[in-house]
C-alpha cells in the first residue's frame, strides 16, 4: 500500500476504520471474495455487496459498523451481519450498483444469467432493512428484466446481433479488461417508484435500444410512464444503442446516458425524459461521435441545482488510459465554469486512469469526488486504485492529499475499483477487487476509507 502519511489530512487513510483505513476481503465467515458495491447508511454503517459466492450463483449483502467491522449480533441477517442472496435457476453474474431506499431497505441492480440455457438480463433486487428479500416487491424481492421478453421466434430471428460493448481503441490488442461497469443503474424517486436504465429489443425496429423502466413500489410496471412503464431512447441515425445509467432531477425529469452506433461510427448520448416517459425536447441532447471510444461509466445529479456529472475514460494504449469528466448544466449544455466549458481529460499517474465512480461532496456539495483504476481498460502490472477530488472549476483540490489525488496499491495484487460512497461522517469509502494479471474474476478484495 502506498500511503505516505497517516495524519488527519484529507486524502489520507482513516486510522479509525478497520486496519488503519484498510479492510481486507474476504471477511472471515462471510461468503464472497470482493466487494462490488458499497452503500452508506445514515447511522454511519456501510452495506457492501460481496461477490461472487461459491459457484457464482449469487452474492452476499454485508453490513459493517462505522469502524469497518462485521455488524455481528445486530438485526441484520439474523445476527450474522450478512445475508446470502440468490435465485433458483438464475446466476448473478455482476453487481452494477446499490443504494439505500427511503424506507431503510436496499436496492441492487445486477446482471443475471439463466442456468442451463442462453439468455439473461437485468435483475432489480430489493431487500428489507434487515437484509431479507422484500416479498412485496416483484417475484419474492426481485424483478427480472429480460431484454427480449415478448418476442416471437420470427422477431428474435430478425434482431440485429446485440453488441456487448464498444470495440477496443485501434491497435491496442487484446487483454483482460479491468474497467468498472456502472451500466444499468437504479434509483428511487421521492414517491417510492424505482427507475432503472437498461437495454432491450425494440421489435418494431428490429434492433436493441437503451430503455428506461419505471416500477411501482410492488415491482409492477408503472403504466403512467409512457403507458407501459418502459420507454426507449430514440436517436437520429442510430442503428443500435445501449443504456448505461440514469439520474433524477428535482422536478422528476430523468437524465439517461449510454452509447450508440450509426452505420459509420460509434457515439455517446445524454438525453432527458419527462416524468411521463416522453423524451424531453427541451434538453440539449449530447450526441457525440466517439472515434476515441470514450466510455462513460457513472452519472450523478447535484441535488441543489441539478448539475449533471458524467465520468469515464478511454484507453490511450494497451497500458495507458485517460480519465474523462463531463459537467453539464441542468438542461444539458456544458457548464462554462468547469474547465472552461470543455470535457476534462487527465492523466494523473504515469499510466493515467479511467474514472468509474463519482459523487458530489464537501460543504454545499461544492467538490467533485471521483474514483477509478489506473491505466487502460486492460489490466497491466501497474493497475491500481485512484481517487481524486476536484474543485468545481475543474482544478484538482490541493487540500486532498496535497496533490488532489491518492493511489491505493497492494504490491502483491492488481487493483480494480468497483464502488464508492460518502459515509455519514463524510469519509470517502472505495472498494474493489484484487486480481492477478490473467485472471478476470477477483481472487480477493479491499475497502479503503479516506479522510475528507
Amino acid at each position: 500500500m502506498t500511503q505516505a502519511s497517516r495524519t488527519a489530512q484529507a486524502g489520507t487513510l482513516d486510522p479509525t476504520f478497520a486496519h488503519q483505513g484498510l479492510l481486507d476481503w474476504p471477511i472471515a465467515g462471510v461468503p464472497g471474495t470482493s466487494p462490488e458495491a458499497v452503500i452508506a447508511l445514515p447511522d454511519g454503517k456501510l452495506i457492501a455487496a460481496s461477490f461472487p459466492l461459491e459457484g457464482m450463483v449469487g452474492f452476499a449483502a454485508v453490513r459493517l459498523t462505522p469502524d469497518g467491522k462485521l455488524d455481528y449480533g445486530s438485526d441484520f441477517g439474523d445476527g450474522q451481519g450478512f445475508v446470502e442472496v440468490s435465485f433458483p435457476g438464475k446466476r448473478i453474474d455482476s453487481i452494477f450498483a446499490g443504494s439505500r431506499l427511503s424506507d431503510g431497505g436496499l436496492l441492487f441492480t445486477a446482471q443475471y444469467l439463466n442456468d442451463g440455457v442462453d439468455g439473461g438480463g437485468l435483475a432489480v433486487i430489493r431487500l428489507l432493512e434487515t437484509g431479507q428479500l422484500d416479498a412485496g416487491f416483484g417475484d419474492g424481492g426481485v424483478v427480472f428484466l429480460d431484454p427480449v421478453a415478448g418476442g416471437t421466434a420470427e422477431q428474435l430471428a430478425a434482431l440485429k446481433p446485440r453488441e456487448t460493448g464498444q470495440p477496443v481503441a485501434g491497435g491496442v490488442g487484446a487483454g483482460i479488461r479491468s474497467g468498472g461497469s456502472a451500466q444499468a443503474s437504479g434509483i428511487e424517486q421521492p414517491d417510492g417508484k424505482i427507475v432503472v436504465m437498461t437495454s432491450a429489443a425494440d421489435f418494431s425496429a428490429g434492433t436493441y435500444k437503451g430503455q428506461v423502466v419505471r416500477l411501482n413500489r410492488d415491482g409492477s410496471f408503472d403504466q403512467t410512464f409512457n403507458g407501459s412503464g418502459r420507454t426507449f431512447v430514440e436517436l437520429p441515425d442510430a442503428v443500435y444503442s445501449e443504456g448505461r445509467g440514469v439520474a433524477l432531477q428535482r422536478d422528476g425529469k430523468l437524465v439517461a446516458h449510454g452509447s450508440y452506433r450509426t452505420n459509420n461510427d460509434y457515439g455517446l448520448y445524454v438525453v432527458r425524459f419527462n416524468p411521463d416517459g416522453r423524451q424531453d425536447s427541451g434538453f440539449a441532447n449530447l450526441l457525440q461521435a466517439n472515434p476515441d471510444l470514450l466510455a462513460i461509466y457513472d452519472i450523478r445529479v447535484r441535488a441543489k441545482d441539478d448539475l449533471i456529472v458524467l465520468v469515464g475514460g478511454k484507453s490511450e494504449t494497451l497500458k495507458t488510459g485517460i480519465g474523462a469528466i463531463l459537467l453539464l448544466n441542468r438542461d444539458g449544455g456544458f457548464n462554462l465554469v468547469f474547465n472552461n466549458g470543455q470535457p476534462l481529460y487527465s492523466k494523473l499517474t504515469d499510466i493515467g486512469q479511467r474514472w468509474s465512480r463519482c459523487t458530489f461532496g464537501g460543504a454545499g456539495d461544492d467538490l467533485l469526488i471521483v474514483s477509478g483504476t489506473t491505466g487502460s481498460e486492460f489490466f497491466s502490472e501497474n493497475s491500481e486504485a485512484c481517487t481524486a477530488r476536484y474543485l468545481m472549476t475543474g482544478q484538482l483540490d490541493s487540500a486532498f492529499n496535497e496533490v488532489g489525488f491518492v493511489v491505493f496499491d497492494d504490491p502483491q495484487w492488481l487493483e480494480a475499483t468497483r464502488g464508492m460512497t460518502l459515509s455519514a461522517q463524510q469519509r470517502i469509502v472505495v472498494c474493489g477487487g484484487h486480481h492477478l494479471a490473467q485472471v478476470f474474476n477477483p481472487l480477493a478484495g479491499w475497502m479503503v476509507c479516506y479522510l475528507t
